[in-house]
């Protein structure tokens, strides 16, 4: 089950990591265009099949509390017939079907106390749901109609919540997803505590652990999985910024896009070349994002700020500093002659 709980992760991450790489085009203030299928695919069938094991994960730790005999008919018997015959037909059939709201409402019936989903957050099971049982052969269902069912999918999901900001619509979306992800790992840990398990071990630096946890005190980017992405196109730019920053002949006081590169001296950047991410160094560069503003900007008023105060303050100052960076990356790019 620990490995369902950390592939659960890791799958919601690829899955919202694909329509991230591939974001859609706004044609206009209520229809989005994908540039191809991929991402819209990976992003349902990834996202589906993980709360999908999520939710089996969490009832069959409540089946072993509450209806120990049918969890144990689950994993002895020795054909799909005989845990039929040893099973309620509701659990039996939830466990093989692939339904989150039909796994969903038999862990309520066994614990109605566990956690509670909003009501748009049970309406984005429910796409899942259509999606997987509808349309998850794509091209190779007979009952397909056209072969852009996913695309339109996404499209719907994106303009109800914002069609007029695509960027706004992902963050929105990825608070969503990954509020819901921390509910099911929450409860998972309540109840593998309960037992004595360990199966909700995770790696601090997996990228299951950016998906289960979320917390506003941890910075303004931490409660979202577009900001999990953000943060990480940020940390690339400041590796390429620093590099060729301390390579300038000279810098010019008068360049409104130069701006202090954070010292990554003592920084290790062999994965980050090697295999293009390293989530440790990324963790390490938007650390000291945050360290160089409450460093550079520290007054009598800082601590009298709240969370959300201090986040606002500090997110306005890194999407600041990005956008003068990229200007200068991009300035730079162009003086290259090839």
């Amino acid at each position: 089950m620990g490995r369902e709980i950390n592939l659960a992760g890791e799958l919601i991450y690829t899955g919202f990591e694909a329509i991230v790489d591939n974001q859609p085009l706004l044609k206009n203030k209520t229809q989005f265009s994908f540039l191809n299928a991929r991402g819209s695919f990976i992003f349902l069938v990834d996202t589906s099949i993980a709360f999908e094991r999520l939710n089996k994960v969490i009832l069959l730790l409540l089946l072993y509390i509450h209806k120990h005999d049918q969890f144990s008919a689950f994993f002895k018997a020795k054909s799909k017939n005989n845990i039929q015959n040893s099973m309620d037909e509701n659990i039996y059939t939830a466990l093989y079907s692939h339904s989150n709201i039909k796994v969903l409402a038999e862990i309520n019936k066994l614990d109605s106390t566990l956690f509670e989903l909003a009501k748009e957050e049970r309406i984005l099971l429910t796409r899942f749901d259509e999606f997987y049982k509808n349309f998850r052969y794509g091209r190779f269902s007979p009952t397909t109609s056209t072969y852009y069912e996913e695309i339109s999918m996404v499209q719907s999901i994106l303009s109800k919540i914002n069609g007029d900001d695509k960027d706004q619509a992902l963050a929105i979306l990825g608070k969503r997803i990954r509020r819901m992800a921390s509910k099911y790992y929450t409860a998972i840990t309540t109840l593998s505590s309960k037992l004595y398990l360990f199966i909700d071990e995770l790696h601090a630096y997996s990228n299951s652990y950016y998906v289960y946890f979320q917390d506003e005190e941890n910075g303004p980017y931490d409660t979202s999985l577009f900001n999990v992405f953000t943060l990480k196109t940020y940390a690339r730019q400041e590796i390429l910024y620093a590099l060729i920053y301390n390579e300038l002949p000279k810098k010019n006081a008068q360049d409104p896009w130069l701006v202090k590169p954070l010292n990554l001296y003592d920084i290790d950047l062999t994965n980050f070349f090697k295999y293009g991410t390293d989530n440790y160094l990324f963790d390490n560069i938007n650390q000291s994002l945050l360290d160089e503003y409450v460093l550079d900007n520290y007054d009598e008023r800082w601590d009298s700020f709240d969370s959300t105060r201090k986040n606002k303050e500090i997110k306005k100052m890194i999407i600041e500093r990005e956008k003068n960076i990229a200007a200068f990356l991009n300035q730079k790019t162009k003086s290259v002659s090839i």
